[in-house]
């Protein structure tokens, strides 16, 4: 009897070994149950400016809709990191074309206020040139003043030297 009962009790002693390591596994398949409930709940995920993924339980409220991605949490963070850095680099290119639109468009500005006051110079000079004509036309003798500051008369040679120059000038900017 006594081979049987030590045999009960190795078959029991079995038993309750069998069953420790059973209870670790049930409390890891329970647990594996939550966790299995968990993933099914929606994260949302964003990349900030800096490049950086950001996960959250709660929306954010400091970020445009259209950047927020909402995930699971068994989802492909791979695949969602991808899709996310190119959103990013999209975002970032078109922001590039704009501003370097803005810094083109500040140069046409730019460029034709220059034409513009190089309009209204060239108006002012050939006003200046007719007047010129004009002035060295009219008298036979006319005084300029010379570098050293003295006045003196011009000859008739430089006389229609300077009517000519005038006259060129016109022509080649005065349109009007």
């Amino acid at each position: 009897m006594k081979s049987k009962h030590r045999s009960s009790l190795i078959n029991a002693t079995t038993f309750l070994l069998g069953a420790s390591f059973l209870l670790p596994l049930s409390g890891h398949l329970q647990a594996n149950e939550y966790f299995n409930k968990k993933e099914k709940y929606l994260y949302y995920k964003w990349v900030d400016e800096n490049g950086r993924t950001h996960y959250s339980q709660s929306l954010p409220k400091d970020v445009n809709e259209d950047d927020i991605t909402r995930v699971k949490a068994s989802g492909s963070v791979s695949s969602d990191a991808e899709k996310a850095k190119e959103k990013l680099e999209k975002r970032r290119k078109a922001r590039a074309r704009t501003e370097e639109q803005q810094n083109n468009d500040a140069l046409e500005k730019e460029q034709a206020d220059i034409e513009a006051k190089n309009k209204e110079t060239i108006k002012a000079n050939c006003e200046i040139a007719r007047s010129n004509i004009d002035r060295l036309n009219v008298s036979a003798r006319t005084r300029i003043r010379n570098a050293e500051g003295e006045y003196e008369y011009l000859t008739q040679e430089t006389r229609d030297a300077e009517i000519k120059k005038n006259r060129e000038y016109i022509k080649k900017n005065c349109k009007e």
